[in-house]
Order: structure tokens, then sequence, then C-alpha cells
């Protein structure tokens, strides 16, 4: 195991063979669970440019509360550490943490997070669910996201309650959500 010192300082790095070419992993830089928390918030969309681009539609009367429901919704995009924990635990979350890796060396090649989701597609459908088993542990060690573990030995996004799981879910991550207000509130 490379020592935690170097892996936090980024003096350490892993290799991995993807699509037939050998990549550079660095290990995260603090800043990444906040990076993973503003991507997932970029998940669910944006309410007022949903409301914004059918304005037209809506009645006159009812468009300054649709406005003020959308700018509401907007401030509170946060993702839940629920939805954390899921999308960690999700496909596109685990290629979220193999292109915070990637990224430092190789971000021309995977510009975003969707790109090493397709990659990781592709090589389970060349290779089968071990290699993504084998992708992700590389990525384990390679990120020093041991090293970053908070003082009860779990992620900082994981409840106390409920271990980290190793192997890699199919799911594609959070779903998106679509912006409505209710047509009944008062607001």
């Amino acid at each position: 195991m490379p020592d935690d010192h170097a892996q936090m300082a980024g003096l350490s790095s892993t290799k991995i063979t993807l699509g037939g070419k050998e990549y550079t992993l660095r290990p995260y830089i603090v800043g990444a669970w906040a990076e993973m928390k503003a991507f997932v918030a970029t998940l669910k969309g944006d309410p007022i440019k949903e409301v914004c681009d059918r304005l037209d539609s809506i009645p006159a009367n009812q468009q300054a509360r649709w406005m003020k429901a959308a700018v509401e919704a907007a401030a509170n995009q946060t993702p839940t550490d629920e939805e954390l924990l899921g999308f960690e635990k999700s496909l596109l979350g685990q290629a979220f943490h193999l292109w915070a890796c990637l990224k430092a060396e190789h971000l021309a090649e995977f510009p975003t997070p969707h790109v090493v989701y397709a990659l990781m597609i592709d090589e389970a459908e060349r290779h089968g669910q071990g290699k993504l088993a084998e992708i992700m542990l590389k990525v384990g060690v390679g990120s020093g996201g041991e090293a970053l573990k908070n003082s009860a030995g779990r992620s900082p996004t994981a409840p106390a309650d409920e271990p980290p799981t190793a192997a890699p879910s199919t799911a594609a991550g959070p779903p998106s959500t679509s912006f409505s207000p209710s047509l009944t509130s008062g607001r």
C-alpha cells in the first residue's frame, strides 16, 4: 500500500489499463467531495431553466408563482447525505471517483465523469463485471480515499450504521427530477 502522507500530498500514483491504454491515477484532492456534491446537484436539473423554457405555456397570472417556486427549488438543490451515498454506490458514482483520479493527468481525454462512465460500460461489456471490480479496486488504492476517511473509519457520506460497499452497482445514479410546482398551493 502506498504511504498515506504521499497520497495526500499527491506524490504517489497508480497505473490502470482502460481500453488497452495505460493511465495514471492520482490521489483525490480534499475538494473532491465538494466537487462530487456539486456534480450530483447538476444531475437534478435546473428548475429555473425548466420554468423559463415553458413560460409561454404558463398562464400570465401564474407565472410569478412558478418563478418563485423555481427559485426556491433551485436553492434547495444540495444533495442529501442519502443521495450522495446512493450516488457513490452507483456506476456513475464509481465513474466519478475514477474520473477524479484521472483528471489530473488525463483531463483532455476524460473531460467529464460521463465520458469515464461510457468507458466503464464498454470495459464491462468487453471484459465482464470482474473488470469493473478490478478498476474500482485500483481506484480505491490510487485515490487515497482511505487516507481521507474520517475518524470513524468510514467515508464522509456513509451513515455510521451502514458500511460502504466494495462492489460497484450498475445503477446509473440518482434520478433526474423534473420541476413542477403545485398548482393548488397558496404560494
